[in-house]
């Protein structure tokens, strides 16, 4: 992992992630960065700024990965209610399916928006 609890508290300025919860979300969040960034974030091989880069990534998607979970916990039935009409009644439902990818594509946008300025989301060669 690339950032701790303090680091969290302290420079992102989180509050939504618990400490005794912290590693656990910023677990999955390390995963996710090893999987868009095709492992390329070593903290030894990166300018500090990309580090500094990485760990905000890390704590956003972090917050990210609680989200999904309570989302996850608080949906007893497949589908959830998006909005509903009073005037002509009018229903839309999505279900977890359709949440859990909203997340993936929030995180892939935090990532995007903190480390695209590095390199580290580039898929090509060289």
């Amino acid at each position: 992992m690339a950032a701790d609890y303090e680091y969290y508290r302290d420079t992102y300025l989180g509050s939504l992630l618990a400490e005794e919860n912290f590693a656990k979300y910023a677990l999955r969040a390390d995963s996710y960065l090893d999987l868009l960034t095709t492992g390329r974030y070593e903290k030894d091989c990166l300018p500090e700024k990309a580090v500094e880069a990485v760990k905000m990534a890390e704590c956003a998607i972090a917050e990210l990965c609680l989200n999904l979970e309570q989302a996850e916990l608080q949906s007893d039935a497949a589908w959830k209610v998006q909005s509903e009409k009073v005037g002509n009644h009018s229903v839309q439902f999505r279900n977890n399916a359709e949440i859990a990818e909203q997340t993936e594509r929030q995180i892939r946008d935090t990532a995007s928006r903190y480390l695209a300025r590095w390199g580290l989301l580039f898929r090509g060669c060289g």
